[in-house]
């Protein structure tokens, strides 16, 4: 009776380990990004176009249970917005901002074939590396200054994601799926909390959302 129970406690302790594991990957995205309030920084307001930013990462996790994981990580996204002028014909304005983000989500994992969905969200922390501005219009020079000094270092919002993870071997699988970002807080810096036209200042959120693809390996157990 002592082995069946020893061999019966070895057997579910073998599958319940077979279904949590530390989770290492790499990932990239390409994203629609945008600046959304405008800071026209009291000049004319321009219309928004569209605009796209790629970022990639390193990220770590660990499936708790079957089902829930905690993810982290840091990587890097290019964002920003590009305008255009409604009165002058081919005038155009672009703000190029790179952030470097360190996410911390909950992911939920449903399914038990090679393809399984899932569903994260949490908060996401970050800090700019570089800002710039590109203006180029009929009449004038095309101009590219360096303009970080207008943005607060940090950026903290909230991340959600939606996808599949693909089992490509028991210990390899890939991920595709969609990852949306809006930020919590104003981007700008305070000196340059400058009214619009009609004499308001509403705070500017970076906002993405794109495409996620990325490779992960299993360190020990099994997802």
């Amino acid at each position: 009776m002592k082995k069946l129970l020893t061999a019966l406690f070895i057997i579910i302790s073998s599958f319940a380990f077979a279904q949590k594991g530390l989770h290492l990957g790499a990932s990239g995205n390409l994203n629609t990004v945008w600046i959304v309030n405008q800071n026209a920084y009291g000049g004319e307001e321009y219309d928004y176009t569209l605009k796209t930013g790629a970022g990639a990462g390193l990220n770590v996790g660990y499936n708790l249970t079957d089902h829930i994981g905690v993810f982290t990580g840091f990587k890097f996204s290019n964002q920003g917005q590009s305008y255009e002028s409604s009165k002058n014909t081919g005038e155009t304005r672009d703000i190029s901002l790179r952030y470097n983000y360190i996410p911390l989500l909950v992911r939920f994992t449903g399914g038990s074939s090679s393809v399984k969905f899932y569903a994260q969200a949490g908060p996401q922390f970050g800090f700019i590396s570089n800002a710039t501005y590109e203006y180029d219009g009929p009449t004038i020079d095309p101009t590219k200054n360096d303009i970080k000094d207008r943005f607060n270092s940090g950026d903290n919002g909230v991340n959600f994601g939606i996808g599949a993870n693909i089992d490509i071997t028991s210990k390899i699988y890939i991920n595709a799926g969609l990852d949306l970002f809006y930020s919590f807080n104003d981007i700008n810096e305070d000196k340059f909390h400058i009214p619009d036209s009609s004499g308001v200042y509403e705070p500017s959120k970076n906002a993405t959302g794109g495409l996620n693809i990325g490779v992960h390996y299993i360190l020990f157990g099994k997802e």
